[in-house]
């Protein structure tokens, strides 16, 4: 998905798919679990306005910023 594409989403719809993204590919051991409230208040901000600066960008590209962006508030 494209953030273009995300963008289009019902904003009740963004959360749950930057929740998807943000724990793609995780084992839950030793704290790489993002929670849902988190996503929802803190997240999911930081990829829309990420988002709006570069369209064409894959969702998927911006897990590292995300994973970077909770360790660095959290």
């Amino acid at each position: 998905m494209s953030c273009e594409d995300f963008l289009a989403l019902d904003t009740q719809a963004q959360t749950p798919v930057v929740f998807w993204v943000s724990n793609l590919d995780t084992h839950y051991k030793g704290g790489d679990y993002v929670d849902e409230q988190q996503v929802d208040e803190f997240v999911t901000p930081m990829v829309i306005e990420e988002c709006n600066k570069a369209p064409a960008t894959k969702l998927v590209d911006l897990k590292s910023k995300m994973e970077q962006y909770v360790k660095k508030h959290f």
